[in-house]
């Protein structure tokens, strides 16, 4: 008896582990899906402003970024904040980072 409880408790905790996962793809904090409306908008707005490949190693400018969040907001995409949570715009970048 006490092994059928187990048994049972350990398929339970397997079976939620999944389902988790299923539902919280990249985990706690990790990415969520883009619908296809979205990532069509994206590419567009990429595309429109110019933006760098991102295989190019090259690190768009804070004009071509402005540009591209103006883009997305006139098709109904508000970007997140960045800033770990705690909003507010991202860290500035200085010289020597920007040469590693």
């Amino acid at each position: 008896m006490k092994t059928l409880i187990t048994q049972t408790f350990l398929i339970s905790c397997l079976s939620l582990s999944i389902a988790y996962a299923r539902d919280h793809k990249g985990g706690p904090g990790g990415r969520p899906e883009i619908s296809a409306e979205n990532k069509a908008a994206f590419e567009a707005c990429h595309e429109e402003v110019g933006m760098p490949d991102r295989d190019s190693g090259e690190r768009p400018t804070k004009e071509q970024h402005e540009a591209f969040k103006t883009c997305l907001e006139k098709k109904g995409i508000t970007l997140p904040q960045h800033g770990k949570g705690r909003g507010g715009p991202p860290p500035e970048r200085n010289e020597e980072s920007e040469e590693k």
